[in-house]
Formats: structure tokens, sequence, C-alpha cells
């Protein structure tokens, strides 16, 4: 523990007084030594990022490639169902259609014969009667 209380009050020694002129020195000679130590790793160094980048265009390539196959597959599978589901809405619809229409002729009908039948006994009785405009499928 004494140990590490002396290097504490050292440290703290050494960040409040300024530095000696062959501190200074000696500073900047390590960091001169330092930079030129550091130009041969950086130079190491962007050659590895390069040889990276060379050994992983082609797997990005690929993956890109195949994303863009995905995304078609898809594409196009919903654009088929789309299709399926507007031909239903479309044979619905004529089918709902063509309902409508027999039922606006069974109607009629009975409303002409309900119109005639009130005619010939002696009735007279005012009938009206639109049709909905339907069209033709």
């Amino acid at each position: 523990a004494a140990g590490l209380i002396a290097f504490g009050v050292g440290w703290l020694a050494s960040t409040v007084l300024p530095a000696s002129r062959p501190e200074r020195q000696a500073a900047q000679a390590v960091k001169e030594k330092a930079q030129e130590a550091a130009g041969p790793v950086k130079e190491q160094v962007s050659e590895a990022v390069h040889e990276v980048r060379g050994q992983l265009q082609e797997p990005v390539q690929q993956a890109v490639e195949s994303v863009k196959e995905t995304a078609s597959s898809a594409a196009g599978a919903v654009q088929e169902q789309a299709k399926g589901s507007a031909q239903a809405v479309r044979e619905q619809a004529q089918g709902s259609a063509q309902t409508v229409r027999e039922e606006t002729r069974g109607a009629a009908q009975i409303v002409r014969e309900d119109a005639t039948g009130s005619s010939s006994s002696g009735e007279a009785d005012t009938v009206i009667y639109t049709s909905p405009r339907i069209p033709p499928a």
C-alpha cells in the first residue's frame, strides 16, 4: 500500500510542477522517434487496408446481387398476388352486378303485374318505380 501511495504522490507532483528544460527536450526526442517509428507502421496498416478491401470487394458485390435478386423475386410474387386478387374482385363484382340485375328485373316484373292486376280490378293505383343504373357487364 505504501508503494501505491508513493506512486500517487509522485504522479500528483509531476502534474503540479512544470516540466524542466531537460524533461521537455527528452519528451520532444521521444515524440520525434515515435513519429519516425510510426511511418512504417502507417504504411503497413495502409497496405493491409487495401488488401482487405480487395478481398472483401467480390463477396460484397455478390451479397448485393443476392439482395437484388431476392427483392426482384419478392416484387414479382407480390405483383402476381395482386393480379390474382384483382381478378377475384372483378369476378365478384360482376357476379354481384348480375345478381342486382336479376333482382331488379324480378322486382320490375312484380310491379308490372301489380299494376296490371290493379287496373283490371277497376282500382286506380299509382305505382312509381325507378330502376337503379347498373352498367352492363
